[in-house]
């Protein structure tokens, strides 16, 4: 389970370096002020990119149990912990 949020911070990280660059990127490509030229060239950048640079599923873990699914982001924890420490 270590080896798995490990994996995940580091596609966190990466994936927070390049976000902002690749959203703009993504605007400038469907934007139809921009010139068919200029938005060939930003395609071939786009591919011609490392695979770090797109989209990568980022998912969040619930702090006591390693698990990505079932998990309330504002809290960290599953919902089956959140329920328990309600009652």
């Amino acid at each position: 389970m270590k080896f798995k949020v490990r994996i995940d911070n580091i596609y966190r990280k990466n994936y927070y370096k390049k976000e902002l660059e690749h959203k703009i990127l993504n605007s400038l490509i469907k934007h139809k002020a921009i010139p068919p030229i200029v938005t060939l060239i930003i395609i071939n950048y786009l591919n011609q990119s490392s695979s770090f640079q797109h989209f990568m599923k980022v998912r969040n873990r619930c702090v006591f149990t390693g698990r990505s699914r079932a998990v309330f982001s504002a809290y960290r924890s599953l919902e089956l912990y959140f329920v328990k420490k309600m009652q």
